[in-house]
């Protein structure tokens, strides 16, 4: 199902996803989207998994354990989020 809907931002640069493209994608309250620029005139929303999100993360850094111990993949993680 296509749901076509208008919304408008708000001054603080909130926006409304009415109803009815809600139901048609499955949002709830707390729902993650990424977001990005297509264009200038086109703004692009996509759902978030959560759990799949978490678990590719999980996948990328086993991977990465078998090279690195975890002592490394930690202080580059606190480097990181130090910058």
């Amino acid at each position: 199902m296509v749901a076509i809907e208008t919304t408008r931002m708000s001054t603080r640069g909130q926006v409304i996803i009415p109803k009815r493209v809600r139901d048609a994608t499955g949002s709830v309250a707390e729902t993650l989207f990424a977001v990005s620029s297509f264009d200038d005139d086109t703004i692009v929303l996509r759902k978030i998994d959560r759990e799949r999100l978490l678990q590719d993360f999980r996948n990328v850094r086993a991977k990465v354990q078998k090279r690195f111990p975890p002592s490394v993949i930690d202080a580059a993680v606190r480097a990181a989020r130090r910058a």
